[in-house]
């Protein structure tokens, strides 16, 4: 499989504190990558100098047939909290380029939000407000999905819901590079898992991917 990214040797240092020491990652097209690590082991430092988000302080980021330019990031976008979700979509896909009212009824009935729910989503639930970030993160069909801790605060069967919608990503083609605090939460999933320990990134297995059947998540 072709690489579309490549960590070279990325070390990151905040005033005198160093969080990622020579960090060397490497992504083919369509693999699902894990990153399993404690809080505060620099693996959301990781994620954001990959999306842009911050410099390296020393070392390079390598991204192959302009992938950079096709990236979704699972973020809290700071979704307004009177609006409902369907709302705080069709907001922010009047800034994107071809998304069309019909595509967010779309990609929140495909993260298992149901549009016509009237609810703002100040009431979301903690999952609630994981899945529509997971619509935003899709709605301009990207290509390289960067999810940081897509399983936290939901409960067992949202996760199996998750985990088949993100299998099903993959089957379509997506690369999608995943971190999470527990490895149960992606050893299904993940082609290769890393394991981030104070700064320093190492690799813990790879296997062949085991494809789930897919069922969507609303009814």
């Amino acid at each position: 499989m072709a690489n579309i990214l490549e960590v070279q040797k990325v070390d990151k240092l905040f005033d005198d504190k160093q969080i990622l020491k020579n960090v060397n990652l490497t992504i083919s097209k369509g693999e699902i990558v894990g990153i399993i690590g404690r809080n505060g082991s620099g693996k959301t430092v990781l994620l954001k100098i990959i999306s842009g988000l911050y410099y390296p302080s020393k070392g390079k980021i390598k991204f192959y047939n302009n992938i950079d330019k096709k990236m979704g990031v699972f973020i809290d976008v700071g979704f307004l909290p009177n609006k409902t979700g369907l709302q705080n979509l069709l907001i922010i896909s009047n800034l994107c380029k071809d998304v069309s009212k019909e595509k967010c009824f779309r990609l929140m009935e495909e993260v298992g939000l149901d549009p016509f729910n009237k609810n703002p989503y100040k009431n979301y639930s903690t999952g609630m407000k994981q899945r529509l970030a997971l619509a935003y993160s899709l709605m301009e069909d990207p290509e390289f999905l960067i999810l940081d801790e897509p399983f936290s605060g939901i409960d067992k069967e949202s996760v199996k819901e998750f985990r088949n919608l993100l299998l099903k990503l993959k089957k379509a083609g997506k690369t999608i590079l995943i971190t999470s605090h527990h490895q149960e939460d992606i050893n299904l999933l993940c082609d290769k898992v890393f394991q981030m320990d104070n700064g320093i990134l190492e690799v813990l297995k790879w296997k062949k991917t085991i494809l789930l059947s897919y069922q969507p998540f609303y009814r």
